[in-house]
């Protein structure tokens, strides 16, 4: 059986590693070991795309992970965990890329972020046996957890997303990692939302369940110290084997929601599984608010053509179908990028190069 205990812990998620301390090894690592983290989820890919923050925004700095980074974590006792935003869209492509990452730097875990894009796949079941499939062969001694929706359904019953495609990633995914932002600011919006999609998740898997709790704000929610403490209180409280937090890039810039996350107490001594406690359902509750935004850049930035023509595709590689062309001059929004921000969607399913083989085809409009 795979040992899951990289995921029994106190963790977080970084999206952009040079957004904390620049980026600098020594100072990231010494900041999760003063705050008590005991593992760091560190963004290694991007659908079948190594990840590279956005050129933009950090232009010398390359691959987001590099190995300086998980040599300084380890030396301070901090686990290292891949993770990817997947898209489904170049599924062997995305597999060989999670392989690729987990051997390279010898990783203590990976996951698969599955959201709206995957799901919204025709194949998306089928998608889900060949990714985790093709991932457990290759690594099957690196424990493998599955991030998606907090609520299933709506507490009224009504379908809001794919439970068979999760229960397929869950027939090969050894942790269950449910994304509970809850809305507004409340410990009772918080404490309402774990105990619900616990309840949910159960119902798809019996393996361990790692909630991911909200430290950012944005999507109907708000970064709020009492909250945090709140649930990290109830997550030891009912039992479950550790908990993460999204997102790092964000929690690091508000004193008083660092202070709590670093207060919270960590899981070297794993507890006993308990069944879940209910607690008192709001009056009115929240709709599942949306997950943390997928794209790198803003939805604002605009982009002009600099060539003759430009053509468009289906898939962001030049493998990937042509659909469409766009004239020198022509101007478009960047809705996602793609492999860092070498491609951008400019709507759904119509991707664009900014650069490709050292030619600039797209610049940013200031």
């Amino acid at each position: 059986m795979t040992d899951t205990r990289a995921f029994e812990t106190k963790a977080i998620f970084s999206w952009n590693v040079p957004a904390v301390e620049g980026g600098d090894p020594a100072k990231f690592a010494d900041k999760l070991k003063a705050a008590g983290f005991e593992a760091v989820y560190l963004k290694m890919a991007e659908g079948a795309y190594v990840f590279k923050p956005s050129w933009y925004r950090y232009p010398a700095w390359g691959e987001n992970v590099k190995q300086a980074l998980v040599d300084a974590l380890r030396s301070r006792g901090i686990k290292v965990i891949g993770w990817q935003f997947n898209y489904g869209i170049d599924i062997v492509g995305e597999a060989n890329t999670a392989i690729a990452q987990s051997l390279r730097f010898g990783l203590d875990g990976w996951i698969f972020d599955v959201e709206s894009k995957f799901e919204a796949n025709t194949a998306a079941v089928a998608n889900a046996y060949i990714l985790s499939n093709k991932f457990k062969t290759a690594c099957p001694d690196i424990p493998l957890a599955l991030c998606s929706w907090a609520q299933w359904k709506s507490p009224t019953g009504v379908t809001w997303h794919n439970e068979k495609m999760a229960s397929a990633f869950m027939e090969r995914c050894d942790v269950g990692m449910p994304m509970m932002y809850w809305s507004g600011d409340s410990a009772v919006s918080a404490l309402w939302l774990l105990n619900e999609s616990f309840r949910l998740w159960k119902n798809i898997t019996y393996k361990p369940i790692i909630p991911t709790g909200r430290a950012y704000t944005g999507d109907s929610g708000t970064i709020n110290a009492a909250a945090i403490k709140a649930f990290a209180d109830e997550v030891k409280r009912i039992g479950l084997k550790g908990v993460s937090w999204w997102v790092l890039d964000s929690a690091v810039k508000d004193a008083s929601a660092w202070g709590a996350l670093s207060e919270t107490a960590g899981f070297a001594k794993h507890e006993v599984y308990l069944p879940i406690i209910s607690t008192p359902v709001p009056e009115q509750p929240v709709e599942q608010p949306p997950a943390p935004p997928e794209t790198i850049l803003s939805d604002s930035m605009q982009f002009r053509v600099l060539t003759d023509t430009l053509n468009v595709r289906a898939v962001p590689s030049t493998s990937g179908a042509i659909i469409g062309k766009l004239a020198k001059g022509q101007v478009v929004t960047a809705s996602n990028v793609a492999g860092g921000d070498s491609w951008i969607e400019i709507e759904p399913g119509r991707w664009a190069a900014v650069r490709y083989s050292g030619t600039e085809f797209l610049r940013k409009v200031d």
